[in-house]
């Protein structure tokens, strides 16, 4: 299978140089968003540079505020799961990052936090950084 950028060689010489550089523009952005060639991206993210619809999110910021723990039961099974929000910043902003059960006692305030794997979701509005059944959460 060829990647993003031999596809763009490889067909080059069919489209035009306007064309060719919307095609890149495509590509990179794809890659910024988690589409294409994610494994190759080594840095963390800053806040201010996180949207909507986001996966594979690494990132390092501080707690500055946690909610009080609350319990929720899934819509699919007669589980009930313990959640709670924090606020996390870096210089750039903050952000809401979802706590799931044991990272509800993990997680307190000031402390620092890398999200490897992460996604950004959307919530009633509210961006939400969450760790998910892929990503980790590590207190520093």
């Amino acid at each position: 299978m060829l990647g993003g950028k031999a596809y763009i060689r490889l067909f080059a010489s069919f489209i035009s140089p306007q064309e060719e550089a919307s095609v890149k523009s495509l590509y990179d952005g794809l890659v910024h968003f988690g589409g294409v060639g994610q494994n190759r991206r080594k840095k963390d993210l800053k806040i201010n540079e996180l949207r909507d619809g986001m996966r594979r999110v690494d990132i390092e910021a501080k707690v500055i505020q946690k909610t009080e723990t609350r319990e929720v039961s899934s819509r699919y099974t007669n589980e009930t799961y313990r959640v709670a929000d924090a606020t996390i910043e870096d210089e750039t902003g903050t952000i809401t990052l979802t706590l799931w059960n044991e990272q509800v006692e993990q997680v307190n305030v000031d402390d620092r936090v890398k999200i490897e794997n992460g996604y950004i979701k959307s919530f009633r509005g509210e961006l939400q950084l969450n760790s998910g059944k892929y990503g980790t959460l590590t207190v520093l």
